[in-house]
């Protein structure tokens, strides 16, 4: 490839760069976002504070996000709304809130430009332990 066709082409290999970028930095949010829930769900099982799971994933939401309860409680109920309603209905898991928050974060920074590039779902499977 000659420098014309490179310059022609140049649009193509930016973006293809953007993408992979994306992409890096998308898996490696949902493992800084996922160790730091289960670390706070953790804290808050150890220091007694949790009586029931539901209970705790909201806390441990509202530690990571700064957030209100009345924002940790929407963020719950829409994590309960997008992954343990259907096909069958189950309890909510951590694993569940924890990839809610990660989706919704990677919508927010890159949902305009390229999407989502880095398989989530399995990113956060691999930080949260399937029985959270």
């Amino acid at each position: 490839m000659n420098q014309y066709e490179l310059v022609r082409h140049w649009p193509d290999v930016r973006r293809m760069t953007e993408d992979l970028y994306a992409g890096w930095r998308q898996r490696r949010q949902a493992r800084v976002v996922s160790r730091d829930v289960l670390r706070h769900y953790r804290d808050l099982l150890q220091d007694g504070a949790v009586l029931e799971p539901q209970q705790g994933y909201a806390l441990a939401v509202a530690r990571h996000a700064h957030a209100s309860d009345a924002e940790a409680s929407a963020v719950l109920t829409a994590a309960q709304e997008s992954f343990a309603t259907w096909p069958v209905e189950r309890p909510l898991r951590l694993r569940d809130v924890v990839q809610y928050l990660v989706v919704q974060q990677c919508l927010i920074e890159y949902g305009g430009r390229s999407g989502i590039c880095a398989p989530l779902t399995g990113i956060v499977a691999e930080e949260i332990p399937a029985n959270l």
